[in-house]
């Protein structure tokens, strides 16, 4: 099942196909079309998919050992014995997480053991077994459900009573990292499930029952967008032994092994975008729409956010395909707050990594921002009182809006935007709180820009643009 299809309500709110319309609707107002754009993305519950795989007891083998130290050991997890277990958790390291580029070990934050992939090696292959391919269908959806995924094994985590993780994002490793696998070996534990928040919406994944009731053997996983915060909860009794892959975006086939078909994301989000664009009071005489997008994404030194096109995740690569099927004008941008609101911003075609070292105060960060060809935004109400005034057309723009001196540009918002600087806030555990050190890469926010042209070009796209 897509992640896409997850919760979702049987019908978006006034959300009715306009592909092809060629009159301006009249049935449905610009803000009840707006409206079922919001819904349409709002659609996801938690982007993660979870289960048990069944597996052969040949999969099901663990060989581990210090380099050079002369003995290796071989855990059979079909099933593992208790001293087994125990040897294991013996072996392994006290596990850190990342604290403002530091490795930190502080078993109020995190208790468990680790082990590095140099140390261990397994006979499980989430490719040979199929399961990526199973993961595949369920974190793509539509077209890119034929795109590569590479599994890269990262590490080996044996949680014993009382071991937990407290609420944390993966630390990014790549830009094109999009998501985390955790397998959940077979043996007896209770707790330690897994909690992902993202949004206004929880879920709860209880790997060890899910094993538990499995009828033959067989591991449990969560896969899920590695922006998403997680947590580990307490182990009550037992071990919970996983095994941690990042997964990252291959390339896309120069050929497509199927037809792309639609999601039901894609194709209600299409009517909706179809069902606006064609409304005579919105946007009349064109303008600036803007998407706060859902998910973080990595960022280093000198990254341009367009490079992102090509590595969105679940609904924010559907809405990119989306206007790009109905030939709209987007850029990916990072927009940086004038104060403590976005009544009017800096707009920017680049990512600042070390925000606290840049600047000593918001003018400062303003000039910084501007030497480096950042232009003015202006926020605007999605859609304007005058926008719904029949026959008035859109609000006029001023520069009499802004507070400063470089041009404008004037952008209603659609879903809200958020502050690449407030991403690094500690509360958001990014960038501050990780699985490991960031070093390189730190994750950031983003906007999707789109350039809506005026209602009779929409209308009829081959017409020539007046003067």
């Amino acid at each position: 099942m897509s992640l896409d299809e997850q919760n979702i309500p049987s019908e978006a709110p006034h959300a009715a196909p306009m592909e092809g319309s060629t009159s301006p609707s009249d049935k449905v107002s610009a803000k009840e079309s707006l409206e079922a754009v919001r819904h349409a993305l709002k659609r996801r519950s938690i982007p993660c998919s979870s289960g048990v795989f069944p597996l052969g007891a040949e999969d099901l083998t663990l060989f581990y050992g210090k380099k050079n130290a002369g003995t290796t050991h071989r855990v059979d997890f079909d099933p593992a014995t208790d001293k087994e277990i125990e040897a294991l958790a013996k072996a392994c390291e006290p596990a850190s997480f990342g604290r403002n580029n530091e490795a930190i070990l502080d078993e109020t934050y995190r208790k468990a053991g680790k082990m590095d992939a140099t140390d261990f090696c397994t006979k499980f292959d989430p490719v040979s077994c199929r399961l990526l391919d199973t993961l595949r269908e369920a974190l793509l959806e539509g077209h890119d459900a034929d795109r590569s995924i590479r599994a890269e094994l990262y590490k080996l985590n044996v949680y014993g009573p009382g071991s937990f993780f407290k609420p944390h994002k993966d630390t990014p490793r790549a830009g094109n990292m999009f998501a985390t696998l955790v397998v959940v070996l077979p043996t007896p534990h209770k707790g330690g499930a897994l909690a992902f928040r993202h949004g206004d919406s929880e879920y709860i994944f209880d790997s060890a029952a899910a094993i538990a009731d499995a009828s033959e053997p067989s591991i449990a996983f969560a896969a899920f967008y590695s922006d998403v915060e997680h947590e580990v909860t307490p182990v009550e009794n037992g071990h919970r032994v996983t095994l941690t892959y990042n997964l990252y975006f291959g390339a896309r086939p120069k050929v497509p092994f199927t037809v792309p078909m639609a999601g039901a994301l894609e194709t209600s989000l299409k009517a909706s975008m179809s069902s606006l664009l064609s409304n005579a009071t919105f946007l009349p005489r064109g303008g600036y729409i803007g998407f706060g997008l859902s998910h973080l994404y990595p960022v280093s030194e000198g990254y341009r956010p367009e490079e992102l096109k090509d590595f969105l995740k679940g609904s924010d690569a559907v809405l990119l395909h989306v206007c790009d099927e109905l030939s709209l004008d987007v850029n990916i941008k990072v927009a940086y707050k004038n104060g403590w609101e976005f009544k009017d911003a800096i707009l920017c075609d680049f990512t600042l990594n070390s925000i606290d070292e840049l600047y000593d105060g918001i003018q400062s960060l303003r000039e910084e921002l501007q030497r480096r060809g950042g232009k003015q935004l202006v926020s605007k109400p999605a859609i304007a009182d005058s926008d719904e005034a029949a026959g008035s057309g859109d609000d006029e723009d001023s520069e009499e809006d802004c507070d400063f001196d470089f041009p404008p540009i004037f952008v209603r918002w659609v879903t809200p935007l958020v502050d690449p600087c407030e991403t690094k806030d500690e509360t958001m555990f990014v960038g501050n709180m990780g699985n490991e050190p960031g070093k390189e890469w730190m994750y950031s926010s983003m906007c999707l820009l789109v350039d809506v042209p005026k209602l009779s070009e929409r209308l009829d796209p081959d017409a020539e643009a007046e003067d």
